[in-house]
């Protein structure tokens, strides 16, 4: 547990069974204030990674910044459901339907991809359905639906939105540069759904989340646009994940004290509206059931959580790995300190 690398102590999150290690996974975790100010972290700082998911309320702040919300009739669901990783479920897809036919796209417009539930309700749903998914089944589906209507706003052309050249990714890129305080690494990645993901610190990915929740560093149309997805988020939590998802449970516990996105690849990042932070985690082996338990702990540590809240939220109360059976069988150790 006390072990040592170049950018700091190991920090971890571990899995013992019947008291022998099983699985252990490398995590860094930042906390940063709207100046992109250092204010806590645990394992590498300086660690750049893929942001994936975990863009998404930033990919979706220039559609409400240039005022598409208004323009198409869209409310606090559509919002959430643009920002968010959904499990699927019919409201999802409805949310994601409605944002189409309001800018007057069909299903077979979206580029995103088709692709099973991310959870058990969404894979239920299918199974009742009995027919492959669709594309407003796939998780980025709102997001997708969002960067069409944002098009169609701007006059721009439909058909090759998810190029990296599109003026809309363009003008994405611009507002995760604004928002990070960094530009994203030349040469994008491309997500699994298939449009551009951005390379960044754990330090840009904290200060874009510290922004979205408040502050004067951002323009003030822009800190009008970010505090309308915030709300949206905590107003309507289930649109922005779904039935057992943190990302759902968090804010509809915490309120705007906490929200939280997910991205692949281990990544999680919050706003900490209260204290003006944001924070970015990584778990570098893409283990989500690890940085969801990095996440909790995170916030405890920080006092944005407390124990009996975090005790309500995760996957293990008491920190005990249980079987299908409900046996105690193992248990979690995080092995970090934010200092």
């Amino acid at each position: 547990s006390g072990a040592e690398t170049a950018a700091g102590p190991l920090a971890r999150v571990e899995f013992w069974r019947a008291g022998r290690l099983e699985t252990a996974h490398r995590v860094s975790v930042v906390v940063c204030d709207t100046e992109g100010r250092l204010q806590a972290h645990a394992g590498d700082a300086g660690l750049r990674t893929f942001w994936r998911s975990a863009a998404k309320p930033f990919q979706l702040l220039p559609f409400v910044v240039a005022g598409g919300p208004a323009a198409y009739g869209l409310g606090p669901r559509e919002l959430a459901v643009m920002a968010a990783s959904h499990n699927g479920e019919e409201p999802h897809r409805a949310a994601a339907g409605a944002i189409l036919a309001a800018a007057g796209f069909r299903e077979a417009d979206l580029l995103c991809g088709a692709h099973a539930p991310l959870e058990e309700h969404g894979w239920r749903e299918l199974a009742a359905a009995a027919g492959p998914p669709s594309p407003l089944w796939n998780n980025c589906s709102g997001k997708h639906a969002g960067m069409l209507a944002h098009c169609r706003l701007r006059g721009w052309p439909a058909f090759d939105y998810r190029s990296p050249a599109h003026p809309l990714q363009r003008e994405i890129v611009q507002a995760v540069e604004r928002a990070a305080g960094e530009m994203p690494a030349a040469g994008p990645g491309i997500d699994g759904c298939g449009v551009p993901v951005f390379h960044l610190s754990l330090t840009g990915m904290a200060t874009a989340y510290a922004r979205l929740g408040g502050g004067n560093a951002l323009p003030e149309e822009w800190q009008e646009a970010s505090g309308s997805i915030v709300r949206a988020m905590v107003e309507e939590p289930f649109y922005l994940a779904g039935t057992g998802r943190l990302c759902t449970t968090l804010p509809a516990l915490a309120g705007e004290r906490v929200v939280a996105k997910v991205g692949a690849g281990g990544i999680f990042c919050a706003t900490l509206r209260g204290r003006g932070w944001g924070l970015a985690l990584k778990v570098e082996d893409g283990s989500s059931t690890a940085a969801a338990v990095a996440l909790l702990e995170a916030l405890r540590q920080l006092d944005v959580l407390s124990h009996s809240e975090v005790e309500s939220l995760t996957r293990f109360p008491g920190g005990r790995i249980r079987n299908h059976a409900g046996t105690p069988v193992g248990r979690v150790e995080v092995r970090f300190s934010l200092a």
